[in-house]
């Protein structure tokens, strides 16, 4: 099962320290998600990332310096997919370019590009984040994929302690922030603890 991080919203000290430090664990993609920053604050966090990390990186925001730092790796936010084209997607994807992007209505899989390699689905759980946002599954919820080939990757709300529920559930994977960032300097341990439960 993959297991993916997504910044913390806001910069914070000696976080790519931390990034680093997380992809020398086995991290094997970081989504660098920062709504209220500028690409000249995007880049800078760049700088500091270890070159040899980048490829593992997907760009939120800043996509236009994505090739200046190698990274081919794009997310796209529900509301960007919608007001883009198949052919955007299609140019991209003969770029080389792996696209993911999120939804919040299982029932919107349906109409989802099949140039998307991923997708984030939310809340799964109660959001450790976003006071108030409410978890939309059961715990005997079982996702049926059937033919799509986009994997589906479950989020929010997610730690040590339910991540194994998604595995049942039959996510492709989970991703993480909320128990990762609420308290940076037990990243790490966090990590290693969810990446048993993926492996």
């Amino acid at each position: 099962m993959h297991l993916f991080v997504i910044s913390n919203e806001t910069f914070f000290p000696a976080e790519a320290k931390l990034v680093n430090q997380l992809f020398e664990q086995g991290l094997g993609c970081f989504h660098l998600r920062k709504p209220n920053a500028s690409c000249s604050e995007i880049a800078k966090l760049l700088d500091e990332i270890n070159e040899r990390f980048h490829p593992l990186i997907s760009l939120h925001q800043g996509h236009e310096i994505a090739h200046e730092y190698g990274i081919n790796r794009l997310h796209f936010s529900e509301q960007s997919r919608q007001n883009s084209t198949a052919s955007r997607w299609s140019d991209l994807k003969k770029n080389g370019s792996t696209l993911s992007t999120s939804i919040h209505n299982l029932q919107h899989l349906a109409g989802l590009s099949v140039f998307f390699d991923y997708t984030f689905f939310s809340p799964v759980f109660n959001s450790i984040s976003k006071d108030g946002y409410k978890g939309v599954l059961t715990e005997d919820f079982k996702l049926i994929k059937g033919d799509l080939s986009t994997q589906i990757i479950a989020l929010g709300g997610i730690n040590a302690l339910n991540i194994s529920l998604i595995k049942k559930q039959n996510f492709d994977g989970a991703a993480v922030l909320g128990c990762l960032w609420q308290k940076p300097e037990n990243a790490l341990s966090e990590f290693r603890k969810l990446q048993t439960y993926c492996q």
